[in-house]
């Protein structure tokens, strides 16, 4: 069974080949967990739970605390030639986890008590999932043409798109469901039972795939940390990122709160705008990846990333009569300039850094810019906290308001920096 699993040899051109399609069914079918664990749903839930607002808003930003497990990562998975065995128990661990968050109130009782099995679950799931990132990220990458490599992973992202698609407006149906019959926890059961199906068949997916092993393997030192503050070339990118992190985190975390309980609006008709953002987002992602020949990657940076600065200072306006039309316009002009900015990002990033640090460079950036992020979602919560009394409802939109202008102010200070630099 260990082999079955887990092989020690090195994988021909066939079995690449199966490789690569095993890591489009299994990337669509982790996609499925990761957006039933990350959506409203999880919103949704935990007020049936009976989370506070503010309570919502903190777990929510759980998923970004994982990410600072990828600061770490590197110190392991850098010195192993064969990651595949540590990728997949973290992949168990995070995928089992997120599965039973939604069924683990089923044998206990005591509403604090489900709450905290709840999140406790929910944390260990996502600091596995923080963890294994780059790790998986390398295996992924270590199996991919060397020629089409682009066209493959189009390919992975559309067909997760897609399955997405179909499956989120068809939980989020099942959910209204069950609310309107006033037992929506049944319907929440129903997403961990899937997410535990998923799971099974993810991990079963995953084990047949085949690893390249790593050629070299680097025993990364406690004072690499310190390098990329160091690097002038690479400081404004960095001051960026770690600024981002710390003025998006103030309102991310209340966005479906928003969208749910003061904009009104149904899990369907969310995961229905969803689907259409999907779409969009991947005509996106193939224009501005054309578009980025005419164009610097600092210059494509901040037009895409501005852009979605600016849908995040329009949340603070949307007029509760109207949110079904102005939401979707949102949510589709923020995801089709979300890819673009992905790109952008992730190649100045590359040029950025030194050839030979380029996994560490990675890891400390996303890293920091989480531990920042998941620090500006207390403050977040403290300021709501503080202002609630005051504008009742309003007081969600006046983070947005707070989070838009501290963002738009951080681009157009650094985001100057990285135009000269280029």
């Amino acid at each position: 069974m260990i082999k079955f699993f887990f092989h020690n040899d090195e994988p021909n051109e066939k079995q690449l080949e199966t490789s690569r399609r095993l890591h489009i069914i299994e990337n669509a079918i982790a996609a499925i967990i990761y957006s039933a664990a990350t959506s409203n749903f999880l919103t949704g839930y935990l007020t049936q739970l009976g989370a506070s607002i503010n309570l919502c808003a903190i777990v929510t930003m759980i998923p970004q605390l994982g990410c600072v497990l990828q600061f770490f990562a590197p110190f392991w998975f850098e010195r192993l030639k064969e990651r595949k065995k540590s990728i997949w128990f973290c992949c168990l661990f995070f995928r089992l986890s997120v599965s039973l968050c939604f069924l683990a109130p089923i044998f206990i009782s005591g509403a604090t008590a489900k709450l905290i099995v709840v999140i406790a679950l929910y944390f260990i799931g996502f600091m596995s999932a923080g963890f294994v990132t780059p790790g998986l990220t390398h295996l992924v990458l270590s199996v991919a043409p060397k020629a089409g490599n682009g066209r493959y992973f189009a390919r992975r992202n559309i067909v997760s798109a897609c399955t997405c698609s179909i499956a989120m407006p068809i939980l989020g149906r099942t959910v209204d469901y069950f609310i309107s019959v006033d037992k929506g926890l049944y319907g929440y059961f129903i997403i961990g039972a899937l997410c535990l199906i998923l799971t099974i068949a993810d991990l079963a997916i995953l084990g047949r795939v085949y690893e390249v092993p790593a050629k070299n393997t680097v025993k990364i030192r406690l004072k690499n940390v310190t390098l990329p503050f160091k690097d002038k070339n690479y400081r404004p990118f960095l001051a960026y990122n770690l600024i981002a992190g710390l003025t998006g985190g103030i309102a991310a975390p209340f966005l479906m709160i928003y969208q749910l309980y003061v904009l009104n609006l149904s899990h369907t008709f969310i995961t229905s705008a969803g689907v259409l953002a999907s779409i969009v987002g991947i005509v996106g992602t193939w224009f501005w990846g054309r578009f980025s020949e005419h164009l610097t990657w600092a210059k494509m940076f901040m037009m895409t990333a501005g852009t979605n600065l600016f849908c995040t200072l329009m949340w603070a306006f949307v007029p509760i009569n109207s949110a079904r039309v102005v939401a979707p316009i949102i949510m589709l002009v923020t995801s089709a300039c979300a890819g673009g900015a992905g790109i952008a990002n992730m190649n100045l990033q590359y040029e950025s850094s030194p050839e030979d640090m380029k996994t560490t460079y990675i890891a400390i950036t996303s890293g920091c810019a989480s531990i920042l992020s998941s620090f500006s979602a207390t403050i977040g919560a403290s300021i709501n906290s503080f202002i609630e009394p005051i504008f009742a409802e309003k007081s969600i939109p006046v983070l947005f308001l707070i989070s838009g202008i501290c963002g738009l102010i951080n681009l157009t200070i650094n985001g100057r920096r990285l135009l000269k630099q280029r």
